[in-house]
C-alpha cells in the first residue's frame, strides 16, 4: 500500500463522519473490532480482500482509501 497514514485517516474519518461504530464496521467486514482499531492506529494492515469489504460497507472505493 502507498500510505498507511492515508488509509488510517481516511478509515478514521469516514467511519466518524458515518457515525458507524468500530463493533459495527467489524461485524459487516467479518473481523474483529480489534482489527478495526488496529487499521485505525496503523498497528494492523488489512489484506486486500479486506480493505475491499471495508470501502464497500463504508460506500466509497478502494481507491479512496490509497489517496488516489
Amino acid at each position: 500500500m502507498k500510505d498507511m497514514t492515508t488509509l488510517q485517516k481516511r478509515l478514521h474519518c469516514l467511519r466518524w463522519e458515518k457515525g458507524i461504530k468500530i463493533q459495527d464496521l467489524a461485524k459487516q467486514v467479518g473481523v474483529s473490532a480489534s482489527a478495526i482499531s488496529g487499521y485505525e492506529t496503523g498497528r494492523r494492515t488489512p489484506s486486500v480482500d479486506v480493505l475491499h469489504k471495508i470501502a464497500k460497507a463504508l460506500g466509497v472505493t478502494v481507491d479512496f482509501f490509497l489517496g488516489d
